[in-house]
């Protein structure tokens, strides 16, 4: 789910599916069906397929707790990163 919620997020920052398939690194149907696969799991549309894209009521509903959790999983992520570098340099280290 984690890939999907990016997606969402991307697509909200970037404001469309191609622009965010871009900056995620990935295929235009990628995206699109993260976000449709999304729209599954919570129960109804997160936009409004048309130009402008827009937001839909869900959407900005789940938008600030998505990116909150978006961004607790990053901090986590980087705090497991440095605990496994230092556990990694210690391993060097001679057994008394």
């Amino acid at each position: 789910m984690e890939s999907r919620i990016c997606y969402f997020l991307a697509v909200c920052r970037y404001g469309g599916f191609t622009a965010a398939a871009r900056a995620c690194g990935v295929r235009h149907s990628t995206v699109s069906r993260g976000v449709r696969q999304f729209e599954r799991a919570v129960g109804g549309k997160l936009f409004e397929r048309r130009r402008p894209l827009r937001l839909t009521a869900l959407a900005l509903r789940l938008r600030p707790m998505l990116e909150e959790l978006h961004g607790l999983s990053v901090r986590i992520d980087r705090a497991l990163e440095t605990e496994t570098s230092v556990a990694n340099a210690g391993d060097g280290e001679a057994a008394d």
